[in-house]
């Protein structure tokens, strides 16, 4: 896992792919959902970046409902969700979500259809030739 996790963070990173990998035990903070998995992402975000370089990793969810399209402006997200939420607001966005792969197995598995194209994926995950 952490190999295919290493390959695909290589290419693919910073930009629009979450790999889903094993939650460590011990990892001191509740993040929610399945406690078994977590899932990161490292976003070529100008803002975020910086906001990462300044405090650290964040962990947050997406910003919108399962199911639901991408919230694209900070104005809906307000709308959404209420005004208490702190809101890293570089602007609108706009394109495809993230990617979403699981990569807990022998192969990475897709969960999410999004920016990255899936066959790119599998083709990167698969370990150099070394002749």
């Amino acid at each position: 896992m952490r190999e295919i996790a290493a390959l695909l963070a290589a290419r693919f990173w910073p930009g629009a792919l979450t790999i889903v990998g094993d939650r460590v035990d011990d990892l001191p903070y509740e993040l929610g959902g399945d406690a078994s998995s977590i899932g990161v992402r490292c976003p070529d975000a100008p803002y975020i970046s910086e906001l990462c370089r300044r405090v650290g990793p964040i962990a947050v969810t997406s910003a919108n409902r399962h199911g639901e399209p991408p919230v694209e402006s900070p104005a809906l997200l307000r709308e959404l969700f209420g005004s208490q939420l702190l809101i890293a607001d570089g602007g609108a966005c706009s394109g495809a979500p993230s990617t979403v792969v699981d990569v807990r197995g022998e192969h990475p598995r897709l969960l999410r259809a999004g920016a990255i194209d899936f066959d790119a994926i599998a083709e990167a995950s698969l370990p150099s030739d070394p002749a």
